[in-house]
């Protein structure tokens, strides 16, 4: 039987590849003997050609995006060469609006299959892959009449990686920057009893996450509640990630999700811009106050974590204005805060404005903005630092304490960031090192150079936020307490008390007899500190059980 492999070039080994899960069941009925091959960007080509030809398919398809096409330019000839007789198959998004260009660079690929797959490459099958047009476009059936992308075979290896469903495909929005924009996009949802079938079946797999791709899931209101209410009713502990829009949640959206679970909802939600004029440049609606409220409200519950998007290089949004939207959208206090930059994607209608907005990109993938009208090359490598650091300190969450103190201290949260990114350019040999503890340092010097009086507390905060991560019942040196020794004494005979008393962690204790030796202890030197932090109390420990912190007031 002629052997077909589909190849998924993932950005990560946690993400798994759903196009060519698609593709596998959609043409399962031809006589084809189909395998899937999985790889990632970071592994070597070498490695990556071996496992291919160690297979010696007569049919191979790539499925390409943004973040592998060039890896997979360099892969192309190479395979042509070590398996002459091959037909290569190119699909995906960075394919389908650019075919001419990549046959005319590549002579080596058969065929390339443009826009949604299914149909065009289930065209090829029937015709054992011989067909006069080397572009296939063909005109895909409804989204319901696509089979669900999973075999039961597929999940021993997915078990720790995320998990793609979508339930619907395309989008009522016309974000000029997504391919969902188009026009040949349209929103297609599949039935609400079979998206219930569908995640009751994944949600018996005990996966890690279950991440929707739907481009906005909340594009029904009605729809979205009603899933998320069956999510609710199954009591199965899983994480789910949702791409939503803040404009369409409804107060019954707010009481649902406030609901006490044991699911972990992620909410991924794009703010892009609070500048009038550029949200209506983008097709979205004034960000008013009721959103913002909304917002708060939910990153304040414990098991909703909410990430929020900004986009650097939209039109009509300067430097400034990048700075406000910086401000609003910290105020909000999302976990997670992603200063992403604009891509100009082949196939997008961001493409026919380039020249209205002076926009100048990368020409290599993924098409990132280099300069435009309002914002210089200058100012988008300096963006681009503070996008570095940002993410180190703010979105690793590792620096809560200290950031939701010294922040405060500056005139804005932007303005904060980005005099630490100053500080850190010019700054020492630390700067350098990526690990905590030189990070910690680094930021501990710049807040000492603003604000020397602050010290004592400044030191409190980050050692609570070292007791928090740390895996070693030791403080880093210029963490190191005075009396460390001694409140390891005393810290110790409390803890024992309180497991007596309490029978807390007793279990822990007599089977491992190591709990206190995975403790730290912790004393503030400030009353600042202990005023907000400790009320009542002066001393803490830091149990580590697995992976998880249990902070334990002793005295």
């Amino acid at each position: 039987m002629t052997k077909v492999i589909l190849v998924g070039i993932n950005a990560r080994f946690i993400h798994p590849n759903l196009a060519i899960r698609y593709l596998r069941n959609y043409i399962a009925r031809q006589p084809y003997r189909i395998v899937l091959k999985e790889f990632t960007i970071n592994q070597s080509r070498l490695s990556i050609m071996q496992e291919i030809y160690d297979e010696n398919p007569k049919i191979i398809g790539i499925s390409v995006y943004v973040w592998n096409a060039e890896l997979v330019h360099s892969l192309l000839p190479v395979l042509k060469i070590i398996l002459p007789d091959v037909i290569i198959v190119l699909g995906g998004p960075e394919v389908s609006y650019t075919a001419a260009a990549w046959l005319q660079r590549h002579p080596e690929v058969d065929y390339i299959v443009c826009g949604a797959g299914e149909a065009g490459f289930l065209e090829l099958a029937v015709n054992n892959f011989h067909l006069p047009s080397r572009v296939i476009s063909k005109t895909n059936p409804p989204f319901p009449a696509i089979p669900f992308p999973y075999l039961e075979e597929d999940f021993p290896e997915l078990t720790n990686r995320f998990i793609y469903y979508e339930t619907s495909r395309g989008c009522p929005f016309r974000c000029p920057y997504c391919l969902s924009a188009r026009e040949d996009q349209p929103l297609e949802m599949l039935p609400l009893e079979r998206v219930k079938k569908e995640l009751a079946y994944l949600m018996a797999k005990d996966l890690r996450i279950i991440k929707f791709i739907d481009r906005t899931f909340n594009a029904d209101p009605v729809r979205a509640r009603a899933i998320w209410n069956y999510i609710f009713s199954v009591e199965k502990a899983s994480c789910f990630h949702f791409e939503i829009r803040p404009e369409l949640l409804k107060d019954a959206d707010i009481e649902l999700l406030g609901k006490k679970t044991s699911h972990a909802f992620r909410l991924e939600i794009g703010i892009q811009s609070v500048n009038l004029l550029t949200r209506r440049k983008i097709g979205r609606e004034k960000l008013d106050s009721g959103i913002v409220t909304k917002m708060k409200k939910l990153s304040t519950l414990p098991h909703i974590i909410i990430h929020t998007d900004l986009i650097v290089g939209l039109p009509h949004e300067n430097l400034d204005s990048i700075k406000k939207s910086f401000n609003e959208v910290y105020k909000m206090q999302p976990r997670e805060l992603q200063l992403g930059f604009l891509k100009v994607l082949p196939g997008s209608p961001l493409e026919n404005y380039t020249n209205k907005f002076e926009i100048k990109n990368n020409p290599a993938p993924p098409y990132e903005i280099l300069q435009n009208r309002w914002l210089s090359f200058r100012e988008i490598c300096a963006l681009h630092a503070m996008e570095n650091l940002f993410n180190y300190y703010y979105n690793s969450g590792k620096f809560r304490t200290i950031l939701e103190n010294a922040v405060n201290w500056f005139e804005t949260p932007f303005s904060f960031y980005w005099e630490f990114e100053t500080f850190h350019r010019a700054g020492t040999e630390s700067s350098s090192n990526t690990d905590w503890k030189s990070r910690a340092l680094l930021l501990l010097n710049f807040l000492m150079d603003k604000y020397p009086g602050k010290k004592d507390f400044c030191m409190d905060c980050l050692r609570w936020d070292w007791c928090l991560l740390a895996v070693s019942h030791y403080y880093p040196p210029f963490l190191r307490p005075a009396d460390e020794k001694d409140l390891k004494i005393t810290g110790t005979a409390y803890l024992k008390e309180k497991i007596a008393e309490n029978e807390l962690f007793l279990d822990e204790y007599r089977q491992t007899g190591k709990l206190l030796n995975r403790t730290i202890y912790y004393r503030a030197d400030s009353s600042e500190f202990r005023k907000k932090y400790l009320p009542g109390h002066t001393l803490a420990a830091f149990i580590k059980i697995g992976k998880k912190t249990y902070p334990i007031m002793l005295a």
